[in-house]
C-alpha cells in the first residue's frame, strides 16, 4: 500500500475492512494513504477516459491494422496479393450483380 511500515503491514482488504486500525494512525500517514488513494484512482479515471474516446480507439486500431499489413507485405507478399485480387473479384461481382438486376 504505502511506504509506511503500518500501512504496508496490512492489505488493503484489511486496511478497509478494520476500522480500528484507522484510528492508530497519525494524521501524516492517511494524508500518505490519502494521496496514494488519488493517484489510483486518478490512474483509473485516465484509463477510462482512454478507453471511451472513440477517435483515439479507431486510431489505435487503424494503427495495428496498418502495422499487421506492412508485416505481411515484408513476409508473405503474395498472401496479400491474394487478398487485394479477391477484393477487386468480389467487388466486381456486386457491381455486375448491381447492373443485371437494374436491367430488370
Amino acid at each position: 500500500m504505502a511506504s509506511n511500515s503500518k500501512l504496508s503491514q496490512v492489505t488493503e482488504e484489511e486496511f478497509y475492512a478494520e476500522p480500528s486500525f484507522v484510528s492508530t494512525l497519525s494524521n501524516a500517514e492517511l494524508q500518505e494513504h490519502l494521496a496514494a488513494t488519488r493517484d489510483k484512482l486518478s490512474s483509473t479515471l485516465d484509463e477510462l477516459e482512454d478507453k471511451a474516446n472513440v477517435p483515439k480507439q479507431l486510431g489505435k486500431a487503424k494503427d495495428r491494422l496498418q502495422a499487421r499489413f506492412t508485416v505481411l507485405k515484408e513476409e508473405q507478399p503474395l498472401v496479400l496479393l491474394g487478398i487485394g485480387v479477391g477484393a477487386v473479384a468480389l467487388a466486381g461481382i456486386i457491381i455486375a450483380g448491381v447492373f443485371r438486376s437494374g436491367r430488370r
